[in-house]
Formats: structure tokens, C-alpha cells, sequence
């Protein structure tokens, strides 16, 4: 008997697989307090030193938190929705997420394929605030270590998040974190957050903020954000003022709000390209610490940023919040291929280019607006520079500015003194391109070194004669 299961070991340490897979076990919803179900599984894995749990299609409700090990995969069909119960007490306050950690720290987890609908439209909203600051309760996904102890190697994927008090997914303390294929709406403070987190990524996510920041980045080094689509809905930032979400903010905890503890590393080696950036945000990107400490790194290039005006999200807060319904019609505008593949073909099209010149002494610099029939878009190079206004997307309810030159309003923005022969401007439509080569220049000059212009003089003139009557007319005053 003992000689049959020392060779039972020995087999299985050949074959770790087939150890796993005893650990392998299917949850199905009962309809009430499913987390019990799914926390015995979860611990089953977690004491047999790991496994997965798979939550088969349906509804399961909770009133307690669900409790993942180390070496664990949770996953799930994607109709499977984990939903805080409307019944439950406030059992989810500042550091207990919906879905948290059995011990920490955390090693080597993976959660992806189903649903987490925190449920807030029907509980009372007094429970956002039961923390340290308002909507700090309610976070989805709450995994957190500690300074001295980090979590290491965190996957999270291939989820939809939504109606939160809190954050959809706050990671602390870890390093080898890569959050990806994850869908959020209306989770009312930071929807992706990081703290203290060494090395990892946040790509191909679809975010809506609402009153906190997208995405959020603190103490955090060689973290790659990249391709996520983002969108800041109007509202209040937990009734401080509108718009005062960022989409996506990096530095250092306590520059921003004056709140936060200090932490072991400072904000470095951050790169955040290919990310697009829609809605009316305080920032699209928000650099808290850099240039305030030795060694960061911010390295933003190759976004977008999308204005979108043909979507009604007005009288959206976090009291009024968001639909998922709204946030995928949002993100269903924004997968559009952005790239713009023209025909390369050269073809007549009718359009001018007019440009007002400030030629002053104090801050040079030259608007230049394009007029055309049928355009959809332009590119304009200058001095090594370009950027492409590519517009009547989607009937005219969206516009996308991409490139290195600024823009004020629909004209390009060139600083310093104008050179004709360095710019080039390209107008595009559904046939082709045309090459624009005559410019209307208009140079306004600077007319500050004048003493009195004519218009002043005509000012003053008018004083002086406003002054005669009056004086006049106080005389006769006091003759009488």
C-alpha cells in the first residue's frame, strides 16, 4: 500500500499537469450567497497548491467576497456574471473588493472569461463611501500586497466590469502584472488602477471613466499602456467639479488630490502609446510626477485623441451613470480603423489654404485653415513635422487629430516665423489625393513699438472732447 502511493507521487512529479487537473472543478449558480460555492472550490485549489475554477453561464448572486489562492486560474463562460446581491449589507468597504485575495501575497493567478456587475444602481449609495474618501468601496477586483511582500506574476483578461462604486480592478503591491481584453463601464473612481506595481502592461482594454481616471498609474516603473480605447463620459468627479476624470494619469500618489502614503518606489519607465483618447476629460494625460523626481521616464507618443460630438451623454454623473448599453455603442464608434487608407491616387479636388501670419516681435506664429468640397481629411507637414485632421467620420459626429503639430480650433498651429516653401498640405477625399501648392498668406503685423497708433489717437481724441463738455457743463453748473 505505502510502495503504491509513493509511486503515485512519483508519477505525478513527472507530470505536474495531471496533478493540476484533479484540481480542476466546474461551479454552477444557485441563485443566493453563490460565493459559498465558489470559495470551496477556489480553496480546494488553492490547498491542493493550485488549480482552476470555472463559472459554467449564469447568475450568480453574492453577499460576500470570493476569495482567490495562489496558482489559481478563475475563469468562466463569458455569460457568467458574478452580481453583488441588491440584499446585501456593506460588506465591501475600503480594501475588501468583490474579488480579493485568500492570503497575500499572491503568486501566479490568472481571472478572466465571465462578468462582474457590482450592481451600485440598486444599492444605496451610501455604501460608496464607507472608506478612506468617497467612492473608495466597491472595488471589483481588489488584489493588494505590501511593501516589503510583493505579489508577482498577475494575469487579468477577457472580462466585462461594470456598475462599481469603486475601481474596476486595483492592484497594489506586484510586479508581472498585464491586465488585457477588459471591458468597463460606469465603475465611478479610478476603472484601472495600479499601485506600486513593477513591470507589466495594460493593452487592448476598452475603458469609460466617469469620475475618476481611466487609468491610473502610481509609483509605478516599466509599465507599457498601450491600444486601449478610452472614454471620459461628462459628470462631476465625486461632486467636486465637471469633467474631472483624467484619461489616464502617472505619478507619484499624493501629487494629484494631497492624499496617499509613501511608497517604496518613485514613478519611472512608463510608455503610453497607440491609446485613444475620447470624451470631455480634465486631461487625456495627466504626468503627475514627472520632472519631480530623479529617473522618470514618461515616455507618451503615437495616441489619439478623438473629439466626438454627436453622442448625447449630457446630464451623465455618477448619479446619473452610464448604461452598458452607452459604453458599447461608445467603443463600437471608437474600433473603427483609424488609419484612413487612401487611394493613391492623385485627383482634382477643390479646396484653398488661407493662413493668418502674426508677425510680432513678442510671439510669432501662423494659423493655417483649409476650405474644401468633400474633403475627409488633410495632412499638413511643416519643418520635419506633421499631423493629419481626418473628419466627417461617422455623418460628422466625430473628428481625429493625429500627428506632432498643434491645432487650435480646425487650423494648424505653427510657432515661430512662417516659411512658405516649408509647408505642404495635402487634402484628401474618397477618390485621391491633391497636393495644395498656392497659399493666401495674411501677415498682421506688430505694431507695438508705435507710441499712438491711429486708433488711439481716434481714442483719445474722443476723451478729450468727452472731457471739454463735461468740464464746460460743470461750470455752468456752479455759476447757478
Amino acid at each position: 500500500m505505502h510502495l503504491r502511493c509513493l509511486f503515485s507521487i512519483f508519477f505525478l512529479s513527472l507530470f505536474p499537469g495531471l496533478a493540476q487537473a484533479v484540481t480542476e472543478q466546474t461551479v454552477y449558480p444557485s441563485g443566493s450567497s453563490d460565493q459559498i460555492a465558489i470559495n470551496q472550490a477556489l480553496e480546494s485549489a488553492y490547498n491542493a497548491g493550485g488549480g482552476t475554477v470555472f463559472l459554467s453561464a449564469g447568475t450568480y448572486d453574492i453577499d460576500g467576497q470570493i476569495k482567490i489562492g495562489s496558482n489559481t486560474l478563475l475563469t468562466g463562460d463569458s455569460n457568467a456574471i458574478i452580481r453583488v446581491s441588491s440584499s446585501s449589507s456593506q460588506w465591501f468597504p475600503d480594501g475588501t473588493g468583490i474579488i480579493g485575495a485568500i492570503k497575500e501575497p499572491l503568486n501566479n493567478v490568472e481571472i478572466s472569461g465571465f462578468q462582474v456587475d457590482g450592481n451600485c444602481k440598486n444599492l444605496p449609495r451610501s455604501y460608496a463611501n464607507s472608506g478612506n474618501g468617497d467612492h473608495n468601496a466597491e472595488r471589483l477586483i481588489d488584489l493588494r500586497a505590501s511593501s516589503d511582500s510583493f505579489s508577482n506574476a498577475i494575469s487579468i483578461h477577457d472580462l466585462k466590469l461594470y456598475d462599481a462604486f469603486s475601481d474596476g480592478i486595483h492592484i497594489a503591491f506586484a510586479q508581472n502584472v498585464n491586465i488585457y481584453n477588459v471591458f468597463t463601464s460606469d465603475c465611478q473612481h479610478s476603472a484601472l488602477y495600479y499601485v506600486d506595481v513593477l513591470q507589466g502592461e495594460i493593452n487592448n482594454n476598452e475603458v469609460s471613466g466617469i469620475t475618476s481616471d481611466c487609468i491610473r498609474l502610481d509609483n509605478c516603473q516599466y509599465i507599457k499602456v498601450h491600444d486601449n480605447l478610452l472614454y471620459s463620459f461628462t459628470g462631476d468627479s465625486n461632486g467636486a467639479y465637471e469633467t474631472g476624470q483624467n484619461g489616464l494619469q502617472a505619478g507619484d500618489q499624493g501629487f494629484s488630490h494631497g492624499g496617499g502614503s509613501p511608497k517604496p518606489d518613485h514613478t519611472e519607465n512608463i510608455e503610453i502609446f497607440n491609446n485613444t483618447f475620447a470624451g470631455k476629460m480634465l486631461r487625456a494625460v495627466c504626468l503627475d510626477a514627472a520632472g519631480k523626481q530623479d529617473g522618470n521616464n514618461i515616455y507618451v507618443h503615437d495616441n489619439k485623441f478623438v473629439g466626438i460630438t454627436g453622442i448625447n451623454t449630457s446630464g451623465i454623473s455618477f448619479t446619473n451613470p452610464p448604461t452598458l448599453e452607452q459604453s458599447e455603442n461608445i467603443f463600437d464608434i471608437l474600433k473603427q480603423d483609424f488609419s484612413f487608407r487612401y487611394p493613391n491616387t492623385q485627383t482634382a479636388i477643390n479646396a484653398s489654404v488661407d493662413i493668418s501670419y502674426y508677425n510680432n516681435s513678442y510671439n510669432p506664429h501662423s494659423l493655417v485653415y483649409v476650405d474644401g468640397e468633400g474633403l475627409t481629411g488633410v495632412k499638413y507637414e511643416y519643418n520635419g513635422l506633421s499631423t493629419t485632421h481626418y473628419f466627417s467620420i461617422n455623418d460628422g459626429s466625430s473628428d481625429l487629430w493625429t500627428g506632432d503639430l498643434q491645432h487650435r480650433g480646425n487650423a494648424v498651429y505653427l510657432n515661430g516665423s512662417f516659411d512658405a516653401k516649408n509647408l505642404q498640405v495635402t487634402c484628401y477625399n474618397s477618390q485621391g489625393y491633391c497636393k495644395i501648392t498656392s497659399f493666401n498668406v495674411i501677415e498682421i503685423n506688430d505694431n507695438s513699438n508705435q507710441v499712438l497708433t491711429p486708433r488711439l489717437w481716434a481714442f483719445v481724441g474722443t476723451l478729450v472732447i468727452l472731457g471739454l463738455y463735461i468740464y464746460r457743463n460743470l461750470r455752468r453748473v456752479t455759476r447757478w
